[in-house]
């Protein structure tokens, strides 16, 4: 899945970095500062809610969008108050691709 993700938005990200879990995503965070971040809901240690309130908690103005295999309303609802910008299910990386270059 990151492979596919990275052939669909290379074009408007000539770098990435991966992580394994939410903790780490944090700290990546911190020291790459990306344009955007791609965070996954199910991640071994710290979960994607969480990783993402922790992220915008250390930056606010940090674009993080969710990634998931999960169309659950009350999951969008919460990646909304954690403040990921959007939300997309995996099956459709299409709707990802539009959404990144629109903002872009």
């Amino acid at each position: 899945m990151r492979a596919s993700i990275k052939l669909n938005l290379r074009r408007f990200a000539p770098e990435f970095r991966e992580c394994g879990d939410g903790a780490e995503a944090l700290e990546t965070f911190i020291d790459f500062r990306p344009d955007w971040v791609l965070m996954d809901l199910a991640m071994p240690r710290t979960d994607g809610i969480a990783a993402t309130r922790a992220i915008v908690a250390a930056d606010p103005q940090a674009k993080v969008c969710i990634v998931t295999n999960y169309d659950d309303d009350e999951l969008r609802a919460a990646s909304r108050q954690a403040g990921a910008r959007a939300f997309f299910v995996k099956d459709d990386l299409t709707e990802l691709r539009r959404f990144i270059e629109s903002q872009t």
